[in-house]
Formats: C-alpha cells, structure tokens, sequence
C-alpha cells in the first residue's frame, strides 16, 4: 500500500562552501497541500495538513525542476514493495 500526497515548493536556500567558485548546495523546501472533500487533495488529508519536505540538492538541473510555487505529487511506498528502477 502506497500514500500518496501533494506538496509544494516553498523556496530554495543557496549555501555557499569550498573556495572554488561555484560550489554551492540548494535546500529545497516544500510545503504540504491540502484540498476540500471532493477534491484529488483531500485525498490524504480531511483537514488541514502539516507537512514539510527539506531536501539538500547539489545537482543544478534536479533544482531547475522543482521550480519555486509548482506543485508535486510525493508518493511513500515501503521499499520492500518498491520495483527497482532500470
């Protein structure tokens, strides 16, 4: 059985390291969604959710999709009934 939920994205956090320029890791925070009953985001919530999803994220192009105010869907499903990804 898998749950799935809606969240979206709140903001990005640069944090600088190194002494190379360019060297930076992004936190991407999301925020959980909710909806009325009736609708695909009350699915998983009746009321109002809390939630927040903080990824730490070097990879510049996984950022550049998880664009500030869009919205994503986030499924958990338990890892012994997840099928490998090829």
């Amino acid at each position: 059985m898998s749950v799935r939920a809606k969240f979206k994205v709140q903001k990005h956090t640069e944090t600088k390291w190194g002494a190379l320029e360019g060297q930076s890791t992004i936190e991407v925070e999301m925020g959980a969604v909710y909806g009325k009953d009736g609708t695909e985001n009350a699915t998983w919530s009746k009321a109002t959710p809390m939630g927040t999803i903080k990824m730490t994220i070097t990879n510049l192009d996984a950022v550049a999709q998880l664009e500030i105010g869009k919205e994503f869907y986030v499924d958990f499903t338990p890892a012994d009934e997840a099928k490998p990804q090829v």
